[in-house]
């Protein structure tokens, strides 16, 4: 079994790019499991909650770099990625991207960096306790270095691979999930329009082996329309476009992957996408003629 180091670096970082992003919520999380962060952002105006639960305020991103180990950001594109640590002189430090970047653009961003810094990805996976695992891509050096932080944040932390891979794993998750969950909106609508009861049928496949996890709990969601709980239909709707582009780059189809992510960007359209995915079930009822 790989050795991890459990211990938390005295001081990490967090760079803040608006209010609510990524970055954002784990120092709200570090804060809440008693890990108070230093925070840089463009203006303190969007980091006051943080700065009145404990963290503290850091001038720009030298002086944040240079008082910590560890710095959590959320990194939206490469131009950005680049662009923010394009100031940072060299390590040791390692950086924990929690933002929506693919393999290729963490790999061309980690190419450019200083000797000493080194980048590791974050992805997260549900797990079938309804906790959330977290899978990171980089070095062992470097996933060794920020287990003790991550798991304060989550009991299942897990070296996925290779930088890029903590994302790919998200991803490919994702995308099993998302199928699978556009194949039981399919049979529960189907089954109610031909006069059967949607929730014996889904009674019957959860005993056969059409069995999952997604039929168990997002099928349950879609029978009571409950839509209020779980995973936002948009960061479902992001994530697929992401693997859908990353699988274009590489001259490679992924057909169903690639009418999910319409289905689900339908779903957004209308407006619900901060409900669960499961209210997928919707796009469907919509294409229909059906108001319900």
């Amino acid at each position: 079994m790989m050795s991890v180091d459990a211990s938390v670096p005295g001081t990490v970082g967090v760079v803040v790019g608006e209010a609510g992003d990524a970055a954002a919520q784990m120092a709200a999380a570090l804060l809440q499991a008693g890990v108070a962060p230093s925070v840089h952002g463009r203006s303190m105006q969007g980091v006051e909650a943080l700065l009145e639960a404990g963290a503290r305020w850091c001038g720009d991103m030298p002086e944040l770099a240079a008082d910590c180990g560890l710095l959590v950001a959320a990194m939206p594109s490469l131009a950005a990625g680049e662009a923010l640590l394009s100031g940072l002189a060299g390590g040791p430090l390692i950086v924990i991207d929690v933002g929506t970047l693919g393999p290729r653009d963490l790999r061309a961003i980690s190419a450019g960096l200083p000797p000493g810094i080194e980048l590791l990805d974050v992805g997260q996976v549900d797990c079938r306790d309804g906790t959330t695992g977290i899978r990171t891509g980089g070095t062992v050096v470097a996933h060794e270095r920020a287990y003790g932080l991550l798991s304060r944040l989550c009991t299942d932390v897990r070296h996925a691979g290779a930088l890029g891979s903590g994302r790919v794993v998200a991803g490919c998750h994702r995308i099993v999930e998302a199928v699978t969950l556009q194949a039981v909106a399919e049979a529960l609508t189907l089954a109610r329009r031909l006069g059967a009861d949607p929730g014996r049928v889904r009674s019957a496949l959860a005993g056969g082996f059409a069995a999952s996890h997604v039929l168990d709990v997002q099928g349950a969601r879609m029978l009571a329309r409950d839509f209020a709980a779980g995973h936002p239909a948009g960061d479902h709707a992001d994530a697929l476009g992401r693997m859908v582009e990353e699988a274009h780059a590489l001259g490679l189809d992924l057909p169903a992957t690639a009418v999910l992510a319409q289905q689900l960007n339908a779903l957004v359209g209308a407006g619900d996408g901060g409900l669960d995915a499961s209210a997928l079930v919707r796009v469907l009822e919509r294409m229909a003629g059906e108001t319900r």
